[in-house]
């Protein structure tokens, strides 16, 4: 991966199988493809992985971006006699996108396949072809043909994810595949830090690559405790829905258009301030960027921005279809809209970051 960058960087991050509580695979990835670069990486015990930029002294304002590495997915909860497997889900995934969905666990025995069990449209009756079913209503196939068989692979707190590949579709630059929540800031941070290498920045900056946000924020607690930045960048997927039939007020964000920036979600309201400050940023650059238009979803920015007495925090996400499912969308422009507005951010004059620091609403 070392000589790969951007969208096809963003295709071997996502291959990775690397749910909440395994994100190991992701952090050696990042680990290597960092190595020689003049960034300080440490790694911590709950598996965060840190890359300090070290500025040249003319501020001491710390800048975090951050994203994490984690993807949705699944834990086993139980083994029936059949060989079949009950699950739960570790992270936010709608019944709707279960049935039928190949998947993999990771095991000692390396990684396992298997297949959601759905009962066939023609076994189904009438009131069940109007409910979706639920993680807990369903198992998990591996080919078992006993508990007996199964527990020779899988155990209780065995945890895996969807099976999917990484492909261009349309006229080629829209992507679609599993994980890109968010391996994408992952990706995005890499490219900053490998194609400035030789570039100093006015702040020191640190990169920090997450644990366990898909199910607790955790990962990133430990890691603003670490670093205690003034300003803070947090990189996400968002879900939206530029469908036909919804809404344009419902839409959230349209893909093509640029990051979409939160002035408000479930975790938190955003400093006018900062929220003012990135938008402004990215019409003085020429680089896409539009408000998150609709109010919902959550992520590592509500424990950022209320931590250590308050942290001035945006958060930036790409807007991504079918989010938390085998197949998110984006496009592929987005990814360097994005990569493009936390440089002009990280580069922007050390007074006006001061500023921006120091938070404020209207």
């Amino acid at each position: 991966m070392k000589n790969l960058y951007g969208t096809e960087l963003l295709r071997e991050l996502c291959d990775i199988i690397a749910p909440s509580s395994a994100e190991a695979p992701v952090a050696d990835a990042i680990c290597d493809i960092l190595k020689g670069t003049s960034v300080e990486i440490t790694r911590d015990k709950v598996g965060n992985v840190v890359a300090l930029k070290k500025g040249n002294g003319k501020s001491d304002l710390k800048i975090m971006v951050s994203a994490h590495m984690d993807e949705v997915g699944f834990i086993i909860t139980g083994i029936d006699d059949d060989g079949r497997l009950s699950f739960a889900t570790a992270g936010g995934i709608d019944g709707s996108v279960l049935g039928a969905r190949a998947v993999k666990l990771i095991s000692s025995n390396g990684i396992i396949n298997g297949v959601i069990s759905v009962k066939p449209i023609h076994l189904l009756s009438p009131d069940e072809k109007k409910t979706v079913s639920s993680a807990n209503d369903l198992r998990i196939d591996i080919g078992a043909k006993s508990k007996e068989d199964a527990e020779n692979f899988v155990s209780v707190g065995t945890v895996g994810t969807f099976a999917s590949d990484f492909v261009r579709f349309g006229d080629g630059k829209m992507l679609r595949g599993k994980a890109i929540d968010d391996r994408f800031g992952c990706a995005v941070m890499c490219d900053i830090i490998r194609e400035n290498d030789n570039t100093t920045f006015d702040c020191d900056v640190y990169f920090a690559f997450t644990t366990r946000e898909e199910i607790s924020f955790s990962g990133i607690l430990t890691t603003t405790e670490q670093i205690s930045p003034d300003i803070a960048l947090v990189l996400e997927s968002t879900a939206v829905a530029d469908l036909a039939d919804i809404p344009h007020h419902s839409r959230v964000a349209y893909t093509g258009e640029g990051p979409a920036i939160s002035f408000m979600d479930r975790g938190t309201i955003y400093q006018s301030a900062v929220y003012d400050f990135v938008l402004k940023t990215a019409k003085s650059n020429g680089i896409k960027a539009q408000p998150k238009r609709f109010v919902s979803g959550g992520n590592d920015a509500a424990s950022v921005h209320s931590a250590l007495g308050g942290i001035a925090t945006a958060a930036i996400s790409i807007p991504t279809r079918y989010l938390h499912s085998a197949s998110c969308v984006i496009a592929e422009e987005d990814y360097y809209s994005t990569k493009d507005l936390i440089l002009a951010i990280i580069k922007s004059d050390v007074i006006q970051l001061s500023e921006v620091a120091k938070g404020g609403n209207r």
